[in-house]
């Protein structure tokens, strides 16, 4: 796949030592995660497999699904995940209700 930031998204490094690239093949647009402990990555795209859709009135709320994932030759932790067009969990947070 060909690694390459689109529009305002760039590579964003979380606290947990993780980061995220969204990259681009054949017009469709990937994101690429990579976690430095291998044991954590593979315990959030565990749970992220297991996630079932929640719809709420008008809002749709899915998680990604996981393209690939894989250690690289460092030992990281990688997954490749459909990318999704819409607000993420923090910009939810931020225009929900408190019953939400």
């Amino acid at each position: 796949m060909n690694k390459k930031n689109l529009a305002e998204i760039k590579i964003l490094e979380g606290h947990s030592r993780e980061s995220m690239e969204l990259i681009e093949n054949n017009g469709k647009r990937y994101v690429l995660k990579k976690w430095l402990d291998p044991k954590k990555g593979k315990k959030s795209i565990e749970k992220q497999i297991i996630f079932e859709e929640i719809i709420s009135g008008s809002i749709r709320i899915k998680s990604p699904k996981i393209i690939d994932h894989y250690l690289d030759d460092s030992g990281n932790f990688i997954a490749i995940m459909e990318y999704i067009e819409g607000f993420s969990g923090s910009d939810l947070h931020k225009i929900s209700s408190f019953q939400f």
